[in-house]
């Protein structure tokens, strides 16, 4: 991700000296609640470009030729922002492979305004002159589904995998959203008001190790869930809750059923492995094992906005 947004604005004059052309875009892909929305947009924080989001359904629209005047729109605004960072959540609602480019039973678009909703995002991305600061970063949970003229050289030329949080990187998770609470950490003890980082009495590093150790196979989303579970328990147990209980903590931990299959894990694996001679494709760091794996999200998708504008005016769009 950094060699794609910051390091050739960084180190242009290398680039400019060895001759090279800097990636255009990159595509993450991984199980659900594993964090890629928050990457992309703490990378373009680093970075110090503007970030504009937008979810692959709220593009669409049922009038004839909108869909496309509403991409033509954000790379648009992208342009005039720039340095700026095109973030594509969902981009698989938009950028499913065309009619009779995918065998089996792969899901694929037959209608016309679907593929010229395709065609205009190839068309925006392959604007290299005019996209002169501008980086798109897509995300998906189907990457096999995409078409494969989105990930050719100039495009989504660099995959990622973002791989569900391995142990170490879900104590961090429980460390950060416990942070201010008041926890009670032993059946014995009072509470403590926790503060991340900062843990010198024994029960508090003993609890992280526990959380950590009942939520093998868990997405980022459901640690944090995990917490928030929690506290409702000790609001329902007494109205005047002042601390959530160990006991609380480790139950919901133990209550919560992960989402992301051993089955699921393997596939992006594969997938991962079949892009590799590509040169493009790279993995978040994960120690995870597959017994750290879990079951695969029903998955929603949002109905979309009908005009863009409205969806786009409703962005953040800041250097921060």
């Amino acid at each position: 991700l950094q060699e794609v947004v910051e390091w050739p604005r960084k180190y242009a004059d290398t680039f400019a000296k060895l001759g090279i052309t800097a990636p255009r875009g990159v595509l993450l892909y991984g199980p659900p609640g594993c964090s890629k929305t928050l990457m992309a947009r703490a990378l373009a924080h680093e970075a110090n470009c503007n970030f504009l989001a937008v979810k692959g359904p709220e593009l669409l629209s049922k009038f004839l030729g909108e869909s496309e005047g509403n991409m033509h729109v954000l790379f648009r605004r992208a342009r005039l922002s720039a340095p700026s960072m095109i973030f594509f959540d969902e981009i698989d609602a938009i950028a499913t492979a065309r009619s009779g480019m995918l065998g089996g039973d792969a899901p694929s678009h037959d209608s016309k305004s679907s593929e010229r909703m395709l065609t205009q995002l190839l068309h925006e991305m392959d604007g290299i002159h005019a996209r002169v600061g501008v980086t798109v970063v897509a995300a998906t949970n189907r990457p096999d589904v995409l078409d494969p003229a989105l990930m050719r050289p100039g495009r989504l030329d660099r995959l990622v995998y973002v791989p569900p949080p391995d142990a170490a990187s879900r104590k961090a998770i429980f460390d950060l959203n416990l942070h201010g609470l008041e926890i009670q950490t032993s059946e014995s003890g009072g509470h403590v008001k926790w503060v991340k980082g900062q843990h010198e009495n024994a029960n508090e590093t003993s609890l992280l190790d526990s959380l950590a150790a009942k939520s093998a196979g868990f997405s980022g989303a459901e640690c944090v869930a995990v917490v928030q579970e929690a506290a409702y328990e000790a609001i329902s147990q007494d109205r005047n809750a002042k601390a959530i209980t160990r006991a609380q903590l480790e139950a919901s931990a133990d209550a919560t059923v992960p989402q992301i299959t051993p089955a699921m894990r393997s596939f992006y694996e594969s997938f991962q492995g079949s892009t590799t001679n590509t040169g493009a494709t790279s993995s978040m760091p994960s120690s995870q094992t597959a017994a750290d794996a879990g079951r695969p999200a029903s998955e929603s998708t949002e109905a979309g906005a009908e005009h863009l504008e409205a969806a786009l005016d409703a962005m953040k769009i800041s250097a921060s």
